[in-house]
Parts: structure tokens; sequence; C-alpha cells
């Protein structure tokens, strides 16, 4: 149904225009929320509790007794931003998507802090896994090490992912808190914009859009490409034929699936982006109903927790493996114990094999 806000009620023999009662009109408005809505909800959001959280929480640990090194730092920084997400937003929002659909219960503070928090930690995930393509296409793509990641250049990577979301996302901390909602007369956590500073909500949202999801979504999936087109094309001369024919096809299998993993990760991410935008410009206000706009921005949120399965366990953080060497130098593809325990090659992998190889030529000149 419509949602109707100013309905005239003209009367032939009536000098004036009678408008329908309010409570009328909340009444004939759909409010409700689908119990597919529900039942989804609460199957994502026990997944990503139960594996981003318990998987996430390991990778730390293990972390904090490794060395520090350039990649693992910027793993780390990343899983960390998805598990403070999953361990203080899941329970928060699994009651108010599902237990008790649009009631918020926690308060205005609450509201506040985690939406604050859920737009700081999504900037901080998207940059952060930026870097990790980026550096991945410069290990396998490129021959130069002058632009690869150190542990400084790590760390003040970081650094800056941090600083820049915390200081990016403070509007949300301004214009978010818990408000009645009149169609259902329980509480709702939004962002809402005082209407003065429209334009200046269309200037943010927007920005917001370009910086945090666009962006990064671009350039990950250039340089996702440049790998794939790299493996693609790759040789194995010192292979035997149907020894190379299978390192190839699960060389360009798991590079297959570093594309889908870039794609599904920014496909989850963009309606929490895309959703305040077209709002802050009126497309999605008046032609559609009270409980499809909350249906929507339910789903924005589902699938920005969704997010963390993406860049949880089979693309960054994982072990260093002679499987991987075998994958990315094209060298020892030979090799008869070849186990394919990772999905995606590692930097860190690709570069010791570089300094292998370049020892080898050192000796046979």
């Amino acid at each position: 149904m419509e949602n109707v806000t100013n309905v005239s009620l003209n009367h032939g023999d009536s000098s004036e225009e009678d408008y329908a009662d309010l409570d009328d009109i909340y009444a004939a408005t759909e409010h409700s929320v689908p119990w597919a809505f529900q039942v989804g909800t609460a199957v994502v959001y026990a997944v990503v509790l139960l594996g981003c959280g318990t998987n996430n929480a390991c990778r730390l640990a293990r972390a904090c007794r490794q060395p520090p090194r350039k990649r693992h730092i910027v793993e780390a920084n990343l899983r960390m931003a998805d598990f403070l997400l999953v361990v203080f937003g899941v329970p928060l929002i699994f009651q108010y998507h599902t237990v008790t659909p649009f009631a918020w219960y926690w308060g205005s503070a609450v509201c506040t802090a985690y939406t604050y928090g859920k737009a700081v930690l999504q900037g901080v995930a998207s940059h952060l896994f930026l870097v990790l393509e980026i550096d991945r296409c410069q290990a396998i793509c490129c021959s130069t090490r002058a632009y690869r990641l150190s542990t400084p250049r790590a760390c003040l990577v970081c650094l800056v992912a941090w600083l820049f979301s915390i200081v990016a996302s403070l509007p949300f901390a301004l214009y978010s808190y818990s408000v009645k909602d009149s169609f259902t007369g329980s509480e709702v956590c939004l962002t809402v914009w005082p209407a003065e500073a429209l334009s200046n909500y269309q200037l943010y949202s927007t920005a917001m859009l370009l910086t945090q999801c666009a962006a990064p979504c671009v350039l990950s999936l250039t340089c996702s490409l440049l790998v794939l087109k790299k493996i693609w094309s790759r040789r194995f001369p010192t292979c035997q034929p149907s020894v190379r024919g299978k390192v190839s096809r699960k060389s360009k299998t798991k590079a297959t699936i570093l594309l889908c993993v870039v794609l599904f990760f920014f496909a989850c991410l963009t309606p929490s982006y895309l959703l305040p935008t077209l709002a802050s410009f009126n497309a999605i206000g008046y032609d559609w109903s009270h409980q499809k706009f909350l249906t929507a921005v339910g789903v924005a949120e589902a699938l920005t927790f969704l997010r963390c399965v993406f860049s949880m366990g089979f693309f960054v953080g994982q072990p260093n493996q002679p499987s991987l060497r075998n994958i990315t130098s094209g060298k020892e593809g030979c090799a008869t114990r070849h186990k394919t325990g990772n999905v995606i090659p590692s930097s860190d992998d690709v570069e010791t094999v570089q300094v292998q190889l370049k020892r080898v030529r050192r000796l046979e000149h």
C-alpha cells in the first residue's frame, strides 16, 4: 500500500477542506515485517557470529604470538575491525531485526555508539582490503619491489586508515539516535539529519559512497583482473605436460575465486552506502511504504555483516605453504607433494620465491 501523507476529503456543501485523521492514515499504512526477513537475518547473523567471530579471534590470537611482519600487520588490523563489528554489533542488531523487528530497546546512546562504530569499522575494512589487493597485485604482476609494503609502511597505512575512518564517520555520531516510530509506537535507531542541512547530507553521503565504496571497489577489481590475466597467461616450461596442466588449472581456479571474493565483498558493502545516498536525494522517500523502507534498511545492515565472511578465512591471513610457491612462481610445479590447502597465493610467498630465483640465476652466471 502506498504511504499516504495528506489526504483531502472534499464535501460538496462544505466550504472548508477536512483532512483525514493521522491515526487512520498510520493504521492504513503497512508496517509489518515479512517473516522471510526475520528468518533470513537470523541465519545470516548466526553464521557471521559463530563463523567470523571464532575464526577472527583465533587468527588474532595467533598473530599476537608471531613477530610483526608487513602483511601480518595489515591482516591483523582488518581482522580486528571485523571482529569488533561482529562481537559488539551482531547481538544488538540480532534483537533489532530478528527478535523484535525494528524495536530498539537499548537507548539513544547505544544507538549512537553502534552506528558510529559500524561506520568506522566498515571504512577501515574497505580500505585495508584494498591495500591487501594492491600489495598482492604488485607481488604477482610487478617485478620491482620499490613500492611494496614494508613494516613501517604497513603500520603507517593502518594508522591512516583508522584515523581517516574515525574522522570521516563523525557525522554518524552527531545525527544518529533512537526516535519514536509514529507507525509502530516503538523506538527505532536511525541517522536523521536536520532539514536545514539537507545539502550537506547529500554531499556527505555522496562523498562516503565514492571514498569508502566506489573507489576501493574499482581499484580492487582492477588489481584482481590484473592478477587473473597474469596467472592465465603464465607458462610452466619445466613441468611435464600432465603436471603442467594440473597446476595451471588450479592456479587459474584460485585466481578466479579471488575475483569472485572481491565482487561479493563489495556487493555486500555497497547497499549500506548507496541507500543513504538515494534517501538524501529523495529517490526512495515518497513512493515507498514504511514497511518496504525499513526492510530495505535491514537488508543493507545484514549484507554489511555478511561482508565479514568474504574477508575472513579463505582470502586473507592464510599461512605460508609450499603449494602457494608452486602456484605463483611457476618453477616448482612438478612437485609430487602438491597440496591445495589455501585459495589465494600470499604476497609473502611470491616475494620469497622471487628472491630464491634471483639467487639461482646469480649462481648460474
